[in-house]
Protein backbone atom coordinates (compact mmCIF):
# COMPACT_ATOMS: atom_id res chain seq x y z
CA UNK A 1 0.00 0.00 0.00
CA UNK A 2 1.61 3.50 -0.82
CA UNK A 3 1.81 6.29 1.98
CA UNK A 4 -0.15 9.54 2.02
CA UNK A 5 1.57 12.28 3.42
CA UNK A 6 0.51 16.03 2.91
CA UNK A 7 2.49 19.09 2.27
CA UNK A 8 2.63 20.50 5.43
CA UNK A 9 3.30 17.05 7.10
CA UNK A 10 6.20 16.60 4.54
CA UNK A 11 7.64 19.51 5.57
CA UNK A 12 7.55 19.41 9.31
CA UNK A 13 9.53 16.32 8.81
CA UNK A 14 12.35 17.63 6.95
CA UNK A 15 15.74 17.96 8.09
CA UNK A 16 19.97 15.81 9.23
CA UNK A 17 22.96 14.52 6.76
CA UNK A 18 22.78 11.86 4.27
CA UNK A 19 24.67 9.15 5.38
CA UNK A 20 27.28 9.39 8.68
CA UNK A 21 30.63 9.82 7.12
CA UNK A 22 34.26 10.49 7.50
CA UNK A 23 35.62 14.11 6.63
CA UNK A 24 36.61 13.57 2.68
CA UNK A 25 39.61 14.72 0.80
CA UNK A 26 39.00 18.43 -0.29
CA UNK A 27 37.69 18.59 -4.21
CA UNK A 28 39.95 19.93 -6.66
CA UNK A 29 39.55 22.47 -9.23
CA UNK A 30 41.95 22.01 -12.13
CA UNK A 31 42.97 24.47 -14.89
CA UNK A 32 43.75 23.16 -18.29
CA UNK A 33 44.98 25.17 -21.38
CA UNK A 34 47.93 27.42 -22.53
CA UNK A 35 50.02 29.71 -21.84
CA UNK A 36 47.13 32.52 -21.51
CA UNK A 37 46.32 30.43 -18.40
CA UNK A 38 49.53 29.99 -17.18
CA UNK A 39 53.07 31.25 -18.43
CA UNK A 40 56.07 29.81 -18.31
CA UNK A 41 56.25 28.68 -14.34
CA UNK A 42 53.11 30.40 -13.92
CA UNK A 43 55.76 33.10 -11.68
CA UNK A 44 55.76 35.91 -13.67
CA UNK A 45 59.66 35.30 -14.23
CA UNK A 46 59.30 37.33 -17.64
CA UNK A 47 56.47 39.77 -16.98
CA UNK A 48 54.04 37.71 -18.74
CA UNK A 49 51.06 36.32 -16.03
CA UNK A 50 48.16 33.81 -17.06
CA UNK A 51 44.95 34.12 -15.40
CA UNK A 52 45.07 30.80 -13.51
CA UNK A 53 47.72 32.25 -10.64
CA UNK A 54 45.27 35.30 -9.56
CA UNK A 55 41.74 33.07 -9.92
CA UNK A 56 43.45 30.78 -7.14
CA UNK A 57 42.82 34.04 -4.41
CA UNK A 58 38.96 33.76 -5.39
CA UNK A 59 38.72 30.52 -3.47
CA UNK A 60 38.51 29.16 -0.23
CA UNK A 61 41.46 27.32 0.16
CA UNK A 62 40.02 25.07 3.21
CA UNK A 63 37.29 24.00 0.65
CA UNK A 64 38.86 23.58 -2.08
CA UNK A 65 42.45 23.29 -3.88
CA UNK A 66 42.81 24.30 -7.08
CA UNK A 67 45.67 23.43 -9.64
CA UNK A 68 46.97 25.35 -12.22
CA UNK A 69 47.68 23.04 -14.82
CA UNK A 70 47.98 24.48 -18.48
CA UNK A 71 51.26 24.59 -20.01
CA UNK A 72 52.37 27.27 -22.33
CA UNK A 73 52.56 26.92 -26.00
CA UNK A 74 49.75 23.83 -25.94
CA UNK A 75 47.09 23.26 -28.06
CA UNK A 76 43.88 21.43 -27.23
CA UNK A 77 45.57 18.54 -29.30
CA UNK A 78 49.40 18.65 -27.90
CA UNK A 79 48.12 19.53 -24.30
CA UNK A 80 45.20 16.41 -25.01
CA UNK A 81 48.90 14.45 -25.84
CA UNK A 82 51.22 15.53 -23.31
CA UNK A 83 49.55 16.48 -20.12
CA UNK A 84 46.04 15.24 -19.95
CA UNK A 85 46.81 12.06 -19.00
CA UNK A 86 48.33 12.77 -15.44
CA UNK A 87 45.38 15.17 -15.22
CA UNK A 88 42.98 12.15 -15.67
CA UNK A 89 44.62 10.22 -13.13
CA UNK A 90 44.33 12.45 -10.56
CA UNK A 91 40.51 12.90 -10.99
CA UNK A 92 37.74 12.01 -8.26
CA UNK A 93 34.23 12.66 -8.51
CA UNK A 94 33.46 16.11 -7.00
CA UNK A 95 36.63 17.59 -9.13
CA UNK A 96 36.48 20.56 -11.71
CA UNK A 97 37.92 21.25 -14.74
CA UNK A 98 38.20 24.57 -16.30
CA UNK A 99 39.41 24.03 -19.98
CA UNK A 100 40.20 26.58 -21.80
CA UNK A 101 42.11 26.42 -25.77
CA UNK A 102 42.35 27.84 -28.90
CA UNK A 103 45.39 30.61 -29.15
CA UNK A 104 47.85 27.58 -30.82
CA UNK A 105 45.09 25.11 -32.40
CA UNK A 106 45.20 27.04 -35.84
CA UNK A 107 48.84 26.20 -36.61
CA UNK A 108 50.28 23.98 -38.92
CA UNK A 109 49.48 20.39 -38.15
CA UNK A 110 52.87 18.35 -39.39
CA UNK A 111 55.65 21.34 -39.50
CA UNK A 112 58.97 20.54 -37.86
CA UNK A 113 58.19 22.91 -35.22
CA UNK A 114 55.62 22.42 -33.25
CA UNK A 115 53.07 20.10 -35.16
CA UNK A 116 49.92 21.35 -32.72
CA UNK A 117 47.75 22.65 -35.24
CA UNK A 118 44.23 20.72 -34.70
CA UNK A 119 41.53 20.64 -37.67
CA UNK A 120 39.28 23.67 -37.77
CA UNK A 121 35.50 23.15 -36.46
CA UNK A 122 33.54 20.79 -34.71
CA UNK A 123 33.10 17.61 -37.10
CA UNK A 124 34.35 14.39 -36.88
CA UNK A 125 36.28 15.08 -39.38
CA UNK A 126 40.42 13.78 -39.01
CA UNK A 127 43.16 13.55 -41.10
CA UNK A 128 46.21 11.35 -40.62
CA UNK A 129 49.71 12.63 -40.53
CA UNK A 130 53.49 11.25 -39.49
CA UNK A 131 53.63 14.03 -36.85
CA UNK A 132 57.84 14.91 -37.34
CA UNK A 133 58.44 15.76 -33.65
CA UNK A 134 57.12 12.59 -32.39
CA UNK A 135 57.99 10.53 -35.25
CA UNK A 136 54.96 8.84 -34.87
CA UNK A 137 51.94 8.33 -37.35
CA UNK A 138 48.71 10.36 -35.62
CA UNK A 139 45.40 10.41 -36.47
CA UNK A 140 44.12 14.57 -35.79
CA UNK A 141 40.82 15.72 -35.18
CA UNK A 142 38.91 18.79 -34.86
CA UNK A 143 39.02 21.50 -32.24
CA UNK A 144 35.63 20.77 -31.16
CA UNK A 145 36.35 16.56 -31.05
CA UNK A 146 39.66 17.78 -28.39
CA UNK A 147 36.97 19.72 -26.45
CA UNK A 148 34.57 16.38 -25.99
CA UNK A 149 37.52 14.32 -25.26
CA UNK A 150 37.99 15.95 -21.86
CA UNK A 151 34.54 16.93 -21.08
CA UNK A 152 33.61 12.79 -21.30
CA UNK A 153 36.79 12.03 -20.28
CA UNK A 154 35.76 14.38 -16.86
CA UNK A 155 32.46 13.01 -16.75
CA UNK A 156 33.48 9.29 -16.54
CA UNK A 157 35.36 10.41 -13.20
CA UNK A 158 31.91 12.03 -11.39
CA UNK A 159 34.27 15.27 -11.93
CA UNK A 160 32.44 18.31 -13.81
CA UNK A 161 33.88 20.07 -16.79
CA UNK A 162 33.34 23.63 -17.77
CA UNK A 163 34.68 25.06 -20.88
CA UNK A 164 36.09 29.15 -21.64
CA UNK A 165 36.66 30.83 -24.51
CA UNK A 166 39.59 31.79 -25.56
CA UNK A 167 41.24 35.00 -24.04
CA UNK A 168 40.84 37.62 -26.70
CA UNK A 169 44.33 39.23 -27.92
CA UNK A 170 44.95 42.83 -28.08
CA UNK A 171 44.05 43.37 -31.68
CA UNK A 172 41.64 46.12 -31.78
CA UNK A 173 39.47 46.52 -35.55
CA UNK A 174 37.42 49.49 -35.77
CA UNK A 175 37.66 50.72 -32.29
CA UNK A 176 36.93 47.91 -30.90
CA UNK A 177 38.76 44.06 -30.11
CA UNK A 178 38.90 41.59 -32.22
CA UNK A 179 36.40 38.65 -31.16
CA UNK A 180 36.35 35.32 -32.01
CA UNK A 181 32.80 34.07 -32.11
CA UNK A 182 33.03 32.96 -35.67
CA UNK A 183 35.98 30.61 -34.87
CA UNK A 184 37.18 29.26 -31.90
CA UNK A 185 35.46 30.94 -29.08
CA UNK A 186 32.26 30.66 -31.26
CA UNK A 187 33.36 26.81 -31.65
CA UNK A 188 33.79 26.39 -27.60
CA UNK A 189 30.77 27.54 -27.07
CA UNK A 190 28.58 25.27 -29.31
CA UNK A 191 30.75 22.35 -27.79
CA UNK A 192 29.75 23.25 -24.46
CA UNK A 193 26.22 23.71 -25.25
CA UNK A 194 25.89 20.94 -27.15
CA UNK A 195 27.39 18.35 -23.86
CA UNK A 196 25.29 20.24 -21.97
CA UNK A 197 28.16 21.85 -20.05
CA UNK A 198 28.85 25.16 -18.26
CA UNK A 199 30.34 28.13 -20.54
CA UNK A 200 31.97 30.82 -19.87
CA UNK A 201 32.36 33.00 -22.92
CA UNK A 202 35.66 34.59 -21.69
CA UNK A 203 36.24 35.92 -25.02
CA UNK A 204 32.89 38.09 -25.43
CA UNK A 205 32.99 39.08 -21.62
CA UNK A 206 36.57 40.49 -21.58
CA UNK A 207 36.54 41.75 -24.93
CA UNK A 208 33.61 44.27 -23.91
CA UNK A 209 36.05 45.24 -20.81
CA UNK A 210 38.78 46.05 -23.16
CA UNK A 211 36.23 48.26 -25.44
CA UNK A 212 35.12 49.64 -22.06
CA UNK A 213 38.28 50.74 -21.26
CA UNK A 214 39.70 51.93 -24.91
CA UNK A 215 43.53 51.60 -25.92
CA UNK A 216 45.40 53.41 -24.17
CA UNK A 217 44.20 52.06 -20.81
CA UNK A 218 44.23 48.41 -21.91
CA UNK A 219 48.30 49.00 -23.04
CA UNK A 220 49.84 48.31 -19.90
CA UNK A 221 47.49 44.96 -19.30
CA UNK A 222 49.99 43.18 -21.69
CA UNK A 223 53.28 42.08 -21.40
CA UNK A 224 53.90 41.74 -25.44
CA UNK A 225 52.35 43.05 -28.44
CA UNK A 226 49.16 41.67 -28.28
CA UNK A 227 48.61 37.89 -26.16
CA UNK A 228 50.03 37.45 -22.84
CA UNK A 229 49.22 39.62 -19.90
CA UNK A 230 50.80 41.55 -17.33
CA UNK A 231 50.11 40.94 -13.41
CA UNK A 232 47.15 43.39 -14.11
CA UNK A 233 45.91 42.12 -17.03
CA UNK A 234 46.37 38.83 -15.52
CA UNK A 235 44.12 40.21 -12.63
CA UNK A 236 41.21 41.56 -14.49
CA UNK A 237 40.95 38.33 -16.39
CA UNK A 238 40.93 36.13 -13.57
CA UNK A 239 38.30 38.39 -12.35
CA UNK A 240 36.35 38.08 -15.24
CA UNK A 241 36.47 34.07 -14.80
CA UNK A 242 34.39 34.42 -11.27
CA UNK A 243 32.12 36.78 -12.56
CA UNK A 244 31.21 34.56 -15.52
CA UNK A 245 30.73 31.60 -13.13
CA UNK A 246 28.54 33.86 -10.99
CA UNK A 247 26.44 34.64 -14.95
CA UNK A 248 25.62 30.70 -14.88
CA UNK A 249 21.96 30.03 -13.99
CA UNK A 250 23.38 27.21 -11.67
CA UNK A 251 27.16 27.92 -10.97
CA UNK A 252 28.62 24.60 -9.68
CA UNK A 253 31.78 26.26 -7.65
CA UNK A 254 29.67 29.00 -5.86
CA UNK A 255 29.73 27.32 -2.45
CA UNK A 256 33.50 27.21 -2.90
CA UNK A 257 34.10 31.25 -3.61
CA UNK A 258 36.60 33.21 -0.55
CA UNK A 259 35.15 36.60 0.85
CA UNK A 260 37.38 37.85 -2.41
CA UNK A 261 34.69 36.81 -5.04
CA UNK A 262 32.09 38.52 -3.02
CA UNK A 263 32.82 41.72 -4.38
CA UNK A 264 32.69 40.14 -8.21
CA UNK A 265 29.72 40.88 -10.08
CA UNK A 266 28.39 38.72 -12.69
CA UNK A 267 30.21 39.73 -16.32
CA UNK A 268 27.22 40.19 -18.12
CA UNK A 269 23.91 40.75 -16.85
CA UNK A 270 21.48 37.64 -15.95
CA UNK A 271 18.33 38.16 -17.69
CA UNK A 272 14.71 36.79 -15.64
CA UNK A 273 14.47 34.46 -18.60
CA UNK A 274 17.60 32.45 -17.63
CA UNK A 275 17.05 31.58 -14.27
CA UNK A 276 16.07 28.47 -13.47
CA UNK A 277 12.34 27.61 -12.62
CA UNK A 278 10.66 24.06 -11.59
CA UNK A 279 9.34 24.09 -15.34
CA UNK A 280 12.44 22.79 -16.51
CA UNK A 281 12.29 19.93 -14.34
CA UNK A 282 8.77 18.87 -15.35
CA UNK A 283 10.77 16.01 -16.77
CA UNK A 284 11.24 14.35 -13.61
CA UNK A 285 7.32 14.34 -13.09
CA UNK A 286 5.97 10.49 -12.66
CA UNK A 287 6.47 7.79 -10.85
CA UNK A 288 9.10 5.39 -11.41
CA UNK A 289 10.15 1.95 -10.83
CA UNK A 290 13.17 -0.12 -11.01
CA UNK A 291 15.36 -2.68 -9.50
CA UNK A 292 19.06 -2.72 -7.58
CA UNK A 293 20.95 -5.73 -5.84
CA UNK A 294 18.70 -4.50 -2.48
CA UNK A 295 15.25 -5.37 -4.64
CA UNK A 296 12.89 -3.52 -6.05
CA UNK A 297 13.48 0.84 -6.15
CA UNK A 298 10.19 3.70 -6.83
CA UNK A 299 10.51 6.93 -7.13
CA UNK A 300 7.72 9.48 -7.55
CA UNK A 301 7.52 13.33 -8.42
CA UNK A 302 4.42 15.59 -8.54
CA UNK A 303 3.87 18.27 -11.05
CA UNK A 304 5.00 21.65 -10.28
CA UNK A 305 2.48 23.38 -7.75
CA UNK A 306 2.43 26.24 -5.73
CA UNK A 307 6.48 26.82 -6.24
CA UNK A 308 6.72 23.24 -5.27
CA UNK A 309 7.52 19.95 -6.29
CA UNK A 310 6.92 16.94 -3.67
CA UNK A 311 9.29 13.94 -4.20
CA UNK A 312 9.47 10.49 -2.67
CA UNK A 313 12.21 7.04 -3.09
CA UNK A 314 11.82 3.84 -1.32
CA UNK A 315 13.63 0.50 -1.67
CA UNK A 316 11.91 -2.42 -1.00
CA UNK A 317 12.34 -6.42 -0.29
CA UNK A 318 10.00 -9.34 -0.92
CA UNK A 319 7.24 -6.74 -0.72
CA UNK A 320 8.15 -5.04 2.10
CA UNK A 321 9.47 -1.19 1.91
CA UNK A 322 12.89 -1.23 3.92
CA UNK A 323 13.79 2.63 3.39
CA UNK A 324 12.41 5.82 2.37
CA UNK A 325 13.75 9.09 1.05
CA UNK A 326 11.19 12.33 0.89
CA UNK A 327 12.26 15.45 -1.08
CA UNK A 328 10.57 18.77 -1.62
CA UNK A 329 12.11 21.21 -4.65
CA UNK A 330 11.26 24.51 -3.98
CA UNK A 331 11.08 27.86 -6.21
CA UNK A 332 12.88 30.33 -4.34
CA UNK A 333 13.79 34.10 -5.54
CA UNK A 334 16.95 33.39 -7.70
CA UNK A 335 17.27 29.24 -7.40
CA UNK A 336 16.03 26.23 -7.28
CA UNK A 337 16.46 24.29 -3.56
CA UNK A 338 15.92 20.72 -2.82
CA UNK A 339 15.32 19.59 0.64
CA UNK A 340 15.44 15.63 1.33
CA UNK A 341 14.78 13.85 4.44
CA UNK A 342 15.33 9.58 5.34
CA UNK A 343 13.20 7.25 6.75
CA UNK A 344 13.39 3.92 8.24
CA UNK A 345 10.38 1.38 6.69
CA UNK A 346 8.54 2.49 10.26
CA UNK A 347 8.85 6.47 9.04
CA UNK A 348 11.40 7.02 11.99
CA UNK A 349 13.35 9.55 10.59
CA UNK A 350 17.38 9.36 10.18
CA UNK A 351 17.73 13.35 10.67
CA UNK A 352 16.58 15.71 13.35
CA UNK A 353 12.83 17.14 12.73
CA UNK A 354 14.63 20.48 12.06
CA UNK A 355 17.36 19.12 10.18
CA UNK A 356 17.17 18.20 6.39
CA UNK A 357 19.93 17.46 3.69
CA UNK A 358 20.13 20.59 1.44
CA UNK A 359 20.91 21.05 -2.12
CA UNK A 360 21.62 23.48 -4.86
CA UNK A 361 21.11 22.77 -8.86
CA UNK A 362 24.49 23.05 -9.80
CA UNK A 363 23.68 22.58 -13.73
CA UNK A 364 19.92 22.49 -15.31
CA UNK A 365 19.67 21.24 -19.05
CA UNK A 366 16.89 20.04 -21.26
CA UNK A 367 16.30 16.88 -19.26
CA UNK A 368 19.51 16.47 -17.37
CA UNK A 369 20.04 18.20 -14.05
CA UNK A 370 22.71 17.79 -11.46
CA UNK A 371 22.22 18.58 -7.60
CA UNK A 372 25.29 19.13 -5.41
CA UNK A 373 24.95 19.37 -1.01
CA UNK A 374 25.77 22.34 0.95
CA UNK A 375 27.65 20.56 3.18
CA UNK A 376 31.15 20.81 1.83
CA UNK A 377 32.41 18.55 4.60
CA UNK A 378 29.93 15.69 3.54
CA UNK A 379 29.52 15.86 -0.21
CA UNK A 380 26.57 14.63 -2.14
CA UNK A 381 25.95 14.87 -5.63
CA UNK A 382 22.73 13.75 -7.33
CA UNK A 383 22.38 13.67 -10.94
CA UNK A 384 19.26 12.98 -12.97
CA UNK A 385 18.93 12.19 -17.19
CA UNK A 386 15.80 11.36 -19.02
CA UNK A 387 17.05 9.77 -21.78
CA UNK A 388 13.87 8.57 -23.21
CA UNK A 389 9.83 9.14 -22.52
CA UNK A 390 9.99 6.48 -20.45
CA UNK A 391 13.18 6.26 -19.04
CA UNK A 392 14.87 7.60 -16.54
CA UNK A 393 18.62 7.70 -14.73
CA UNK A 394 19.90 8.88 -11.69
CA UNK A 395 23.05 9.06 -10.31
CA UNK A 396 24.68 9.45 -6.38
CA UNK A 397 27.72 9.71 -5.52
CA UNK A 398 28.79 10.48 -1.84
CA UNK A 399 31.44 9.40 0.83
CA UNK A 400 31.51 6.71 2.92
CA UNK A 401 33.77 5.41 5.24
CA UNK A 402 36.60 7.70 3.87
CA UNK A 403 35.99 6.34 0.34
CA UNK A 404 34.03 7.55 -2.43
CA UNK A 405 30.77 5.67 -3.78
CA UNK A 406 28.73 6.03 -7.04
CA UNK A 407 25.46 4.41 -6.99
CA UNK A 408 23.92 3.87 -10.93
CA UNK A 409 19.66 4.12 -10.57
CA UNK A 410 17.85 2.98 -13.83
CA UNK A 411 13.79 3.70 -14.09
CA UNK A 412 11.03 2.98 -16.37
CA UNK A 413 7.76 4.55 -16.05
CA UNK A 414 5.12 2.88 -14.59
CA UNK A 415 2.15 2.10 -16.89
Amino acid sequence: MGIKITVLGLLALLGLPLLAQTAPELPTLYLIGDSTVRNGRGDGGNGQWGWGEPLVSYFDASKIRVLNRAHGGRSSRTYLTGDWESVFAALKPGDFVIMQFGHNDGGPLDDDQRARGTLRGIGDETREIDNPITKQHEVVHTFGWYLRKFIADTKSKGATPLVCSLVPRKIWKDGKIARNSSDYGGWAGEVARSESVAFLDLNEIIARRYDELGPEAVEPLFADPHTHTSRAGAELNAASVVGALKELKANPLATYFSEKAGVVVPSLAVQEADKPTLDQLRFLCGRWIGRDASGETEEQWSPPANNTIMGMYREMSNGKTTFYEFFVLSQEPNELVLRMKHFDANLTGWEDKDKSVIFDVVSLSQNEVVFQSRDNAKPIKLAYTRSNDKQLDAILIHERGGKTLRDEFHYRLAQ
